[in-house]
């Protein structure tokens, strides 16, 4: 499933649940879950083909950022990155057009070199083209969405308070890696422009996929269950 597809679908859960739950009225009868199959190897040998042209934010994650009025706030843009993806982030950069940049490498990781790797693959769009900060680099688990969550929320929150007599800043997040540290990034998303930042998701929509070969014995399929909202427990 295509993480546009998927993003849209949680954020509106997630907001629809918002609407009916009372923290002051007791428990809500509904629970959030989202249960994932995760393989980086396996996400790695998908292949978008027939990209778009230009990079679009995400319906509900665009707010103010395209206003007039907030154009001289500075911007800065948190890619969640992954293997393969060049052209994506090179037009998703062409659209945020960013005052800073600050790229997620997953690590740790069930490979321990998948951060490294993809330093050397993004090595000359990155710190070449880009001049990424070495020390703006952000590192999260591979296989913990929240730990993710956590890292962005606290990028941002510390740009906003850093650049207060700037009016904060605007804060672009995309995401074209594997699944958990997609949904982290959503997650945080979420939580940000729910208490009123300026958040926005940026993304290349691609009209087909393909799968490249794959070595035999090379899949490592896991099991993952996300509790996202609700009450689980009867107290």
């Amino acid at each position: 499933m295509p993480c546009v597809i998927y993003f849209s679908i949680i954020s509106k859960l997630l907001f629809l649940f918002d609407q009916i739950y009372d923290p002051d009225g007791g428990k809500s009868p509904f629970n959030i879950h989202v249960v994932v199959a995760e393989d980086v190897g396996l996400d790695k040998r998908i292949r978008e083909e027939g990209i778009d042209e230009n990079a679009s934010y995400l319906h509900g994650f665009s707010s103010a950022l395209e206003l007039q009025a907030t154009a001289g706030i500075p911007k800065v843009w948190i890619p969640v990155l992954g293997e393969g993806k060049e052209a994506q982030l090179t037009r998703i950069y062409d659209h945020v057009k960013p005052d800073e940049i600050c790229p997620v490498i997953p690590s740790p990781s069930l490979d321990p070199r998948r951060g490294d790797n993809l330093l050397i693959e993004y090595r000359e769009l990155l710190f070449d083209q880009l001049r990424v900060e070495p020390r703006n680099i952000i590192y999260a688990s591979e296989n913990n969405p929240f730990e993710t969550y956590r890292q962005i929320s606290q990028t941002v929150t510390h740009y906003v308070e850093a650049l207060q007599s700037l009016d904060g800043c605007k804060a672009v997040i995309s995401s074209v890696s594997s699944k958990l540290l997609s949904i982290g990034a959503l997650l945080a998303s979420f939580e940000l422009k729910k208490n009123g930042y300026m958040v926005g998701i940026s993304h290349v929509e691609s009209q087909g996929y393909r799968m490249q070969p794959s070595d035999p014995g090379t899949t490592h399929e896991e099991l993952y269950s996300l509790w996202l909202s609700g009450e689980i427990y009867e107290s």
